[in-house]
């Protein structure tokens, strides 16, 4: 007994039929699949996009590392001062001085494009191009950036709708001390970093660093209240104000961070103009990761600390 034509046309059908088609459990395998290699994906990209910013911040910490160089070139081989600005405002003395109000990243306008005139660098922060405020930035606007590392996503103050421009780095004033017994009237003036670099009015000369290579100049201090030119974050007297609920950086505790960077870390420059990405523990000596006066190895240029 033959197969018909229409037989056999209809067998070969249903044949290609279910050549072509997938069991439902075929198409979430090939779903689960097609997940897990887009979630590699973006984990890498990620990882990858993380990785770029952290070396602009490096970038960012070499140019301004230039700028200060420049700086000591024409100030007989000394560092920019912290600057001072929160003593007794009500203070005469204090609020007349032709420095107050003016901090490091104020001194080093002249070298990174700014050029900011004394009223301006006396302001105690700069806003992003408002008309509205003696601080504002209309030159110069493009260079500000450098400031900023691109992975601090802490967002700056607001004052009636005019934002501050970010700064992520502060100088190292690692054990700040007093030549005076003045009093807090006069302790801004007469401060100093015995082992750090530079405090208030007072900073070192290069040729006072010991240990180029093991001291560092700027650590990074991602916080709400840190912006160019202002009061407060432009030094950073020990190692554990980075990350230190308590202290300067509960803005990042309540992202859920211990670190700007991939594997909690923060980049540094050091004196030599090299930039490291470190653990803060890594830092200090160990142990004393919260001192102002004996967190020493890498806050202090002294040589075998």
């Amino acid at each position: 007994m033959g197969i018909s034509d229409m037989d056999m046309k209809e067998h070969n059908t249903k044949k290609g039929r279910s050549k072509q088609s997938f069991s439902l459990i075929e198409l979430l395998i090939v779903i689960a699949v097609f997940t897990i290699l887009m979630s590699m994906i973006n984990s890498s990209m990620n990882s990858m996009m993380a990785n770029a910013r952290s070396i602009g911040c490096q970038s960012n910490l070499k140019t301004i590392y230039n700028f200060a160089m420049l700086y000591t070139e024409d100030n007989a081989s000394k560092y920019p001062y912290a600057g001072f600005t929160k003593a007794s405002k009500s203070s005469p003395k204090i609020t007349s001085h032709e420095s107050y109000g003016i901090v490091w990243d104020d001194l080093l306008s002249v070298y990174d494009g700014r050029n900011l005139d004394l009223v301006r660098m006396q302001e105690t922060g700069l806003y992003i191009n408002s008309p509205k405020k003696r601080g504002n930035m209309t030159e110069g606007i493009s260079v500000v950036s450098v400031y900023t590392c691109p992975e601090d996503d802490i967002l700056r103050r607001e004052y009636g709708g005019d934002k501050r421009l970010v700064r992520s780095y502060s100088v190292n004033s690692h054990d700040i001390r007093s030549d005076t017994a003045s009093g807090f009237e006069q302790y801004e003036f007469d401060q100093y970093a015995a082992k750090g670099v530079t405090s208030g009015l007072h900073s070192v000369y290069t040729y006072e660093i010991e240990d180029a290579r093991m001291s560092i100049f700027l650590a990074e201090s991602p916080w709400r209240l840190n912006e160019l030119g202002g009061a407060n974050g432009h030094h950073v007297s020990a190692p554990h104000l980075s990350v230190d609920p308590s202290q300067s950086n509960e803005d990042l505790h309540e992202l859920g961070r211990f670190g700007l960077h991939t594997g909690e870390t923060f980049n540094y420059l050091f004196n030599d103009g090299h930039t490291s990405n470190l653990l803060v523990v890594e830092t200090a000596v160990s142990g004393k990761e919260t001192s102002y006066r004996n967190a020493d190895a890498m806050w202090s240029r002294q040589a075998g600390d």
